[in-house]
């Protein structure tokens, strides 16, 4: 009698192994509007009102004589913008077959396997977190977008925040131009911009990889790092972030330590972050040859709006089936979690006429204002 010898043994199944579950979802840039207002609501239009003041002196005047006579002293107390925007909308859907809820999945056992409807609830809520990071990535990269350009691009058009057009700047000198790029006097001047038109000390400066590198590459940086005397510039492998920026810090940036240019000191920051462009390249949310520079302490607002769908009789069900609740806890993939709540996004599924698919759907409708937008200069180096 032959013996098979593959008979003789037991089966093991191992754990799987799931890259997405790898694949970290940044967010320093969403970070950066948690220092506004949050606001979610269910009208289709968000009135933005923006009161700005200025810095005239107080008069003397004679005495008997009334101060309301002296014209460029008048208040200005109900001088504002006021601009109305329509709720985007960003919308993942992912199909689930009846074919696919008949297959195994990763890492079920081959012996005692899922039930039809266990499988469809483990495909629905993976898709809802994909779906989740997609979403988290277009908000990553529509707060960079804010943040570099005081604009947000929609389908319809783009989001104008009206920052001053001095506040998008350009080197004295490109900083390729190694010998004589003067970085110092550009920070310096962009510093200035913001203490002067944006009323708040500058904090920080983010650098895009490229410029990093060409920063540290300049003529002017390596005489002041090798200056022993007065120390305008320090960085090494010992520096640590400063303890206030734990959630930058958290959501992907990188601290690369402090320079002082003028009357500012900046903590140096770069964000090597990156997505997935429609075609495939990987593209940073920090553009190469783009270095910002901001005041952490400026106030930047986030606004989320209603799902576009028909009101679900059974949302409850949807919600107890498929275990839909607070979502801080649930995105492990998402750095700085945290900073995102279950209602900001709007959950829901929908079949097909034959019953052999549905259609898991996640929404989401936020518009990032940089409220606050001349505490930020985009410098293009």
């Amino acid at each position: 009698m032959t013996i098979d010898a593959v008979k003789n043994y037991t089966r093991l199944m191992a754990p799987a192994y799931e890259d997405m579950d790898q694949l970290a979802v940044w967010t320093l840039f969403a970070t950066m509007f948690t220092t506004g207002e949050t606001i979610v609501t269910d009208a289709q239009v968000i009135d933005i009102d923006i009161r700005r003041g200025n810095k005239k002196l107080a008069a003397y005047i004679a005495r008997g004589a009334d101060a309301i006579n002296i014209a460029n002293k008048r208040s200005t107390l109900q001088k504002y913008s006021d601009v109305s925007r329509v709720f985007p909308l960003i919308e993942e859907v992912t199909p689930i077959t009846s074919d696919m809820v008949g297959k195994r999945l990763p890492g079920e056992s081959v012996y005692n396997g899922l039930t039809r409807m266990e499988r469809q609830i483990a495909l629905s809520m993976k898709g809802h977190k994909e779906d989740l990071n997609r979403i988290i990535r277009k908000i990553e990269a529509s707060a960079a977008e804010s943040i570099r350009t005081g604009a947000q691009t929609v389908k319809e058009g783009a989001y104008d925040f009206y920052r001053r057009s001095t506040h998008n700047a350009s080197a004295g000198t490109v900083w390729s131009d190694a010998a004589n790029a003067t970085p110092i006097s550009d920070f310096q001047t962009s510093g200035d911009l913001i203490f002067r038109d944006g009323n708040r000390r500058p904090t920080d400066i983010i650098f895009s990889g490229e410029s990093w590198d060409e920063f540290l590459n300049t003529t002017q940086i390596k005489n002041l790092a090798d200056n022993r005397r007065i120390i305008h510039f320090r960085s090494d492998m010992n520096e640590d972030f400063p303890p206030e920026y734990a959630a930058w810090f958290n959501a992907g940036a990188v601290y690369q330590g402090k320079v002082k240019a003028g009357d500012w000191t900046f903590n140096m920051w770069t964000y090597p972050a990156i997505y997935d462009a429609d075609d495939g390249t990987q593209t940073q949310y920090l553009p190469d040859g783009e270095v910002i520079v901001l005041a952490k302490q400026a106030r930047f607002d986030r606004y989320f709006g209603p799902a576009d769908r028909l009101e679900m009789a059974d949302e409850a069900f949807y919600m107890r089936a498929y275990g839909l609740g607070d979502m801080d806890a649930d995105l492990a993939q998402v750095q700085n979690a945290g900073i995102f709540r279950s209602d900001f996004f709007h959950f829901d599924a929908y079949g097909g006429n034959n019953n052999k698919a549905l259609n898991v759907r996640t929404q989401c409708a936020p518009i990032l204002p940089t409220t606050e937008t001349d505490a930020i200069v985009k410098l293009t180096t």
